[in-house]
């Protein structure tokens, strides 16, 4: 596989890829810096030596780039490989500067949080090859050539700005000419003479690597139209809603009742979004049916209220609550005044942009309940 056409491969694949899934991902200038192992394939010095291998090690590697929000992400890359020589003293590093195009895709649904991505790059290596051979000689060659990789693997967004990722990475060079150094006795790990050529050889090896990135700026979604705001209700509207109370056996609104009820059909009227609940309770002089019912006489006297004020019936429930849950002590007669009471309850979560306030019933109110 000759390097030019191996990137443009790779390259062809991430677009033709890229047409079935966008990316949504966290945008704008970043730095990662990932770490991990590190395989190098064998050199082959020529027919005249068996080819050299060499042991996995580690990969350091830092890299900036910018994330955009069509999932494209270039960066700029510099990687340092070290790996020593099996059955031979001696180590091989390798010193490389990519530019590489990355494609994040789209989230499955089923991890909103892991993105596959996949990419390749093209820059340089200088490769340092320092060996000993079996009679001690020592052999050090070095040459610098053009590089090409191409990398695949998976990110998480462990938070606003953190990003996880585990990948491979697969780099070759172009031929790197380890040349002979004038003065150096021959050796069999250099056919021919001091100070000719020794070899033309790729550079390739195989990477595994684990990195954390930072976003700067933390994540942006690609930008979605916004949602209208609801007509003539931008501002925060505070409603009060307060109990009505009634007099001993009665379902008959009281005057302040009906005081207290207007304020509150003033604040829902033209609501629609907006559905009630009244409840009604009584004190616990008599049965416990008698009382259930009543109290259902006085939450439909309530909605029947709200109704002559512009309050759609639809948006009003009525349920009964008879003596149970009282809110003062039905020992006394001002405490079964309070109980004598109907209340206007809303869904926890309200209306949009409408806060509500739940206070106690006015004085008037328990005063017109009171018993005579």
């Amino acid at each position: 596989m000759h390097r030019p056409s191996f990137l443009i491969s790779c390259a062809l694949a991430i677009v033709t890829l890229s047409g079935a899934a966008r990316a949504e991902t966290p945008s704008g200038p970043y730095g990662q810096i990932s770490g991990g192992g590190n395989a190098p394939r064998e050199l082959d010095f020529g027919e005249t030596t068996e080819p050299v291998g060499f042991e996995s090690a580690g990969v350091g590697m830092l890299s900036l780039g910018y994330a955009t929000l069509l999932g494209w992400r270039p960066e700029v890359e510099i990687a340092f490989r070290r790996n020593e020589a099996e059955n031979i003293g001696g180590t091989e590093e390798a010193r490389t500067g990519m530019a590489n195009l990355w494609y994040d895709f789209r989230a499955p649904a089923f991890a909103p949080r892991l993105r596959p991505y996949l990419g390749a790059g093209i820059g340089s290596a200088e490769i340092d090859v320092d060996l000993r051979d079996e009679s001690g000689a020592q052999r050090s060659l070095d040459d610098t050539a053009s590089a090409y990789q191409a990398g695949a693997g998976l990110s998480y967004d462990a938070t606003r700005n953190l990003v996880l990722s585990l990948g491979y990475r697969y780099l070759e060079t172009d031929e790197i000419r380890f040349a002979g150094t004038p003065g150096t006795p021959p050796s069999a790990l250099e056919p021919g003479t001091p100070g000719t050529p020794a070899v033309d050889e790729h550079y390739r090896t195989d990477s595994v690597l684990a990195g954390l990135r930072y976003v700067f700026g933390g994540r942006e979604q690609r930008p979605v139209a916004a949602a209208p705001a609801p007509a003539e209700v931008a501002a925060l509207e505070t409603v009060v809603l307060r109990p009505v109370n009634f007099q001993f056996d009665r379902a008959e609104l009281t005057e302040p009742s009906k005081q207290t009820l207007d304020e509150i059909a003033a604040r829902l009227a033209g609501r629609p979004d907006l559905k009630v609940t009244i409840q009604g309770y009584t004190d616990d002089r008599g049965t416990e049916q008698y009382n259930e019912q009543l109290g259902e006489r006085r939450a439909q006297a309530v909605r029947d209220y709200l109704a002559s004020k512009g309050i759609p019936a639809g948006n009003v429930e009525i349920a009964s609550g008879g003596e149970a849950q009282p809110v003062a002590d039905n020992a006394t007669p001002e405490g079964r005044a309070h109980n004598r009471r109907a209340e206007v309850r809303t869904p926890e979560n309200g209306a949009q942009n409408m806060r509500i306030i739940i206070k106690g019933p006015t004085e008037e109110s328990v005063e017109a309940a009171e018993e005579q």
